[in-house]
């Protein structure tokens, strides 16, 4: 086959309008990322801390229950469909807890498989509703999906209630809370 010919043969079944719009689509998200990395360095030498809303970012926070099996699946879907990152974080859980328990082992294993970007955190004497702001803070979050919460009405008397404080010291930042009904 001639130069010529290959050229033009290659001209037809390159530009084809699915192969174009698959290019765009390449394209934009490699400007997607760049404007994000380049827009991530500019708040971080401006000491800028709340999430500037040009990706999402979801953070499903998920404990031993079987409720961080619904948390994590909400959290990809919302993730997915934004085409957002997706974390999930647990926090005091030490390294028995998350070997030995079998619903925390089927959340995470089902986190890893849906691309889930896995954060521990230890609470090492700090409450556990600081550990989540702390980290929904240094991954800049957009949304935390948490599931309901466990205390009794005498814990939550006493130290007051995980998901009330992250809503207060997340102002910034939506909260999105499962329901019972929906985990079951």
């Amino acid at each position: 086959m001639q130069p010529a010919e290959s050229a033009r043969r290659a001209l037809e079944h390159f530009f084809r309008p699915g192969n174009l719009n698959a290019l765009r689509e390449l394209a934009l998200i490699r400007t997607a990322r760049t404007v994000e990395r380049e827009l991530d360095q500019y708040m971080d030498a401006h000491g800028i801390e709340s999430p500037w809303r040009s990706t999402e970012r979801i953070l499903g926070c998920v404990d031993w229950t079987a409720t961080g099996e619904t948390v994590v699946r909400r959290a990809f879907r919302l993730a997915n469909a934004s085409r957002g990152e997706f974390y999930v974080l647990t926090v005091g859980l030490d390294r028995a807890s998350l070997e030995q328990s079998i619903p925390i082992k089927r959340t995470l294993a089902i986190a890893r498989d849906l691309g889930a970007t896995i954060v521990t955190r230890d609470a090492g004497g700090r409450e556990v509703a600081k550990e989540i702001i702390a980290a929904a803070r240094e991954l800049k979050a957009t949304l935390v999906i948490m599931g309901p919460s466990h205390r009794t009405i005498w814990e939550k008397l006493r130290g007051g209630d995980i998901i009330d404080r992250v809503v207060s010291g997340l102002p910034d930042v939506d909260v999105l809370v499962i329901g019972l009904g929906e985990a079951h």
